[in-house]
């Protein structure tokens, strides 16, 4: 588990003060709005200066912790932001429910070809960048599960 890998001191050592700052303010308000585990990855959602929460991704590889944001300070600087601490420092804190989900390989295990095929023409329909994705992925040789 994340919280495991990384303590406040390792979350505050990663980043410049000004950040990890900010993330714990965000963090101690509640901003981490919704933290959920498939497999070895956490999702969450925190709200911040726009409309709609910020997605943050974060994962564990060994002592490792690769973490994304859709934010634009992530794109910009590619370091972690404050949206990403403010979720390390939730689950390092464990003060915040963590919702075990399951992944999408395993909701799709579920499903035969028949709604696989309905899913993912219904996903393409309502968001029509996905196209080329199915597109590209499909015209591939096909990657091993897992």
């Amino acid at each position: 588990m994340l919280g495991d890998v990384l303590g406040e001191a390792q979350i505050r050592a990663a980043v410049p003060e000004r950040i990890f700052l900010r993330g714990d303010a965000y963090c101690e308000q509640g901003a981490v709005v919704r933290l959920a585990r498939r497999g070895e990855c956490v999702h969450a959602a925190v709200a911040g200066s726009e409309a709609e929460p910020y997605q943050v991704e974060v994962t564990a590889r060994g002592d490792r912790v690769l973490a994304r944001c859709d934010c634009p300070y992530a794109d910009e600087w590619g370091e972690w932001c404050k949206h990403v601490v403010a979720v390390l420092l939730a689950l390092a804190r464990g003060r915040t429910q963590v919702e075990e989900q399951p992944t999408v390989r395993e909701l799709l295990a579920t499903l035969d070809r028949r709604r696989i095929e309905e899913v993912v023409a219904t996903l393409v329909e309502e968001m029509p960048g996905l196209y080329d994705v199915v597109r590209e992925r499909t015209q591939r040789s096909p990657r091993r599960p897992r």
